[in-house]
């Protein structure tokens, strides 16, 4: 485990396990960078270009981040290596151990200067920002008299247990008992809520409902690229195989009406897609499963959950009243990359610059 950048899906399993150890114990839970999911994607969504940089101390993985290299970076040249977010991977905060997480990351962003050669900006797209990752990250780059540069940032909405006990509100659930009643009313029983994750045929149950409405019209239903499809398959047979995969359902005489797949990392859970049955949609069977597994998730004592929307998404923003900010950053690796960065930043338009803290862009 000695080599500090490797090509993925080509990875040991020794590799592996240090992997899902850090996982375990990271500075900040991140589902989408966790090896069950970055292999599916690795296997399934991309066939070559992808690498996992790790930084080793003492033959323990302190640091992990899947990477993407000889790709334009949002209209700037081929010296940027960029972390991997995909279509389908919805935050890109590095695993860093929780012990030290500077010196993790400090050793991460070394061996990346080493590999990258000509490549000396990392550009991570959606970094969580407020948390003990965004706190090293400043810390480095003031340590390495290197300024952070932000293009954008944005909010979207999450949902923590302290607030559990207030929301849904007693309008909600006075809503979701009517659309309750028609959906009963039209189907001929009522709704109930099912955890269908241990059984296999949820899967394709579940890409079979999300194919048969407008992410198909539109090609976004994963059914509607084979290989998307498998990725999901494999991706969610890994988590449930761990314990870590919500497959919920919102079923009248078995029949799924609506249906939600999360992800559990540490004690966040992650939404990661939902579908419904479009016939039903005047009963909203949708917001009535939100809803419900917003009651589930207070019964189940997490820390809190990440809606994994954009900024503009109704349902969330009116159920959830938290905010997290996410930030599309650029690092320089080397002291040599002011030199590249200035005039790049110039042609690119890339806006402010962040000598400080990334938090005082929010």
């Amino acid at each position: 485990m000695q080599t500090t950048v490797v090509e993925l899906p080509h990875s040991s399993g020794e590799l592996i396990d240090a992997w899902k150890d850090l996982a375990c114990r990271a500075a900040e839970p991140n589902a989408f960078f966790e090896a069950e999911f970055v292999l599916a994607a690795a296997r399934h969504l991309r066939s070559s270009g992808v690498y996992l940089a790790i930084f080793v101390e003492d033959g323990n993985l302190k640091a992990a981040l899947p990477v993407y290299s000889n790709r334009l970076w949002r209209g700037m040249g081929p010296c940027v290596v960029r972390s991997w977010v995909h279509d389908y991977c919805y935050l890109g905060t590095p695993m860093l151990d929780a012990d030290q997480p500077l010196a993790a990351l400090e050793g991460l962003l070394d061996e990346l200067n080493r590999w990258a050669g000509r490549q000396r900006i990392l550009a991570f797209d959606l970094l969580g920002t407020g948390g003990p990752v965004e706190s090293a990250l400043n810390q480095a780059m003031s340590s390495r008299h290197h300024e952070l540069v932000i293009r954008n940032s944005y909010e979207r909405a999450v949902f923590h247990h302290d607030e559990s006990g207030s929301a849904p509100g007693g309008h909600v659930r006075r809503e979701v008992s009517r659309l309750g009643r028609r959906i009963e009313k039209e189907m001929g029983a009522p709704a109930v809520i099912v955890e269908r994750s241990g059984e296999p045929a949820a899967i394709d149950d579940f890409l079979e409902l999300e194919a048969s409405g407008w992410k198909a019209a539109n090609g976004t239903a994963m059914a509607s690229r084979p290989e998307h499809a498998q990725f999901f398959r494999e991706m969610c047979a890994d988590f449930t195989r761990k314990g870590c995969l919500q497959l919920r359902s919102l079923e009248v005489s078995g029949r799924p009406v609506a249906t939600k797949c999360n992800i559990i990392s540490g004690n966040v859970v992650f939404c990661f897609k939902s579908a419904y049955d479009e016939r039903y949609a005047s009963s909203h069977p949708g917001f009535q499963l939100e809803v419900r597994d917003m009651e589930c998730f207070a019964a189940e004592g997490r820390l809190w959950e990440d809606s994994c929307t954009d900024a503009n998404n109704s349902m969330y923003n009116r159920l959830w009243p938290g905010r997290r900010t996410l930030a599309n950053v650029l690092v320089p690796l080397s002291r040599s990359t002011k030199a590249v960065l200035r005039p790049i930043l110039g042609a690119a338009n890339m806006g402010q610059r962040a000598k400080n803290r990334i938090g005082g862009h929010r």
